[in-house]
């Protein structure tokens, strides 16, 4: 298996702008935005009605909210869709997400919303993987990035990444092979920026191995809502939580808010 490429923000600008505006966050304490500019939803799966109406009820809830996204000022908007176990839901899930997205590109794209897959690409989704790539956008017409994570295992992405750096070679004998930003080029999902605000439904307490890196200092919030009833007004309520936080960095910059 191969890793779908991770360009929801173009990689050649975000890999050091997502870092110097981490940094840069973290240290000065001069940021009041109220809007998060990353938003990661980790949705449950229907575990009793894996059938094609959930489903469906699963899209026509990401529809929503991406709707609601754009008329807002978030960036990024990244959804755990699936993992890499295999079930009939997923199978499902992923069908009907194609033809989702080829019945509305006519409608999205010129609006500047543009989707990309995370995770690992399987033979089962090449579908699904070219209609997201369809979906591509850069520069100034995207208003809108929307992350979908297909087959997607944080700590597998993480161990790929120790695989990859330990097996890399040593040009400069003098660079501490040790140090976050030097791990940070072998992660595949590094170039996405932070994480602000992270999102679990279904009443979890859990992260779900989801953009475990991204989110080292997101605000986390557990809402009661499953997936197939979170609207736009949860959305609007977790906004208003958000900003009504102060956010510290684990203590490295102090954001009043």
């Amino acid at each position: 298996m191969s890793h779908v490429p991770f360009t929801a923000v173009e990689i050649a600008e975000t890999s050091q702008a997502a870092a110097a505006e981490s940094r840069a966050i973290r240290t000065s304490g001069d940021s009041k935005r109220a809007t998060p500019r990353h938003i990661a939803i980790a949705p449950e799966l229907p575990h009793l009605e894996k059938t094609p109406d959930a489903a469906r009820r699963w899209i026509s809830t990401l529809s929503a909210l991406i709707e609601k996204c754009c008329t807002l000022s978030v960036d990024v908007l990244s959804v755990h869709v699936s993992a890499p176990e295999q079930s009939e839901f997923k199978r499902e899930l992923h069908r009907l997400l194609a033809e989702w997205l080829t019945a509305r590109a006519p409608a999205l794209k010129p609006s500047g919303v543009s989707f990309r897959a995370l995770g690992r690409s399987e033979n089962d989704d090449r579908v699904l993987l070219s209609a997201i790539e369809k979906f591509s956008l850069s520069g100034e017409r995207v208003s809108l990035r929307v992350n979908l994570g297909i087959n997607y295992n944080g700590r597998a992405e993480l161990a790929e990444a120790a695989r990859g750096l330990a097996n890399s070679p040593r040009n400069n004998e003098s660079v501490d092979v040790g140090t976050e930003e030097v791990l940070r080029k072998h992660i595949a999902s590094a170039q996405l920026p932070p994480v602000d605000l992270l999102i679990r439904t279904g009443g979890l307490s859990r992260l779900s191995d989801f953009l475990l890196w991204q989110s080292a200092y997101a605000e986390l919030l557990f809402v009661d809502a499953p997936w197939s009833e979170f609207s736009s007004e949860h959305l609007s309520r977790a906004l208003a939580d958000y900003a009504s936080r102060s956010r510290t960095f684990g203590g490295l910059g102090v954001l009043g808010r």
